[in-house]
C-alpha cells in the first residue's frame, strides 16, 4: 500500500472574511499624511491583512514564504 504525504497547504482554510469600509477618500495625498509599512506577521492585524489579501489580490491569499 503506497502512502501519500499530507499536504498542508492544500488543506489549510481560506482566512476569515473581515468586512472594511470601502468608501472611496476624498481627500488629497497631503491630507492623509505619511505612508507608514508594518510587518503584520504574528500579530493581530495578520488576520485582517489575510483577509484583505484574499478578497482582493488577483491571486488571492497565498500564504506567503521568506
Amino acid at each position: 500500500m503506497r502512502r501519500v504525504p499530507r499536504n498542508p497547504l492544500h488543506e489549510r482554510s481560506e482566512p476569515k472574511r473581515v468586512n472594511v469600509d470601502a468608501a472611496p477618500l476624498q481627500v488629497s495625498l497631503a491630507e492623509l499624511g505619511p505612508l507608514e509599512v508594518r510587518q503584520v506577521r504574528r500579530t493581530p492585524a495578520e488576520a485582517l491583512f489575510n483577509s484583505l489579501l484574499q478578497q482582493h489580490h488577483y491571486l488571492g491569499y497565498v500564504r506567503p514564504v521568506g
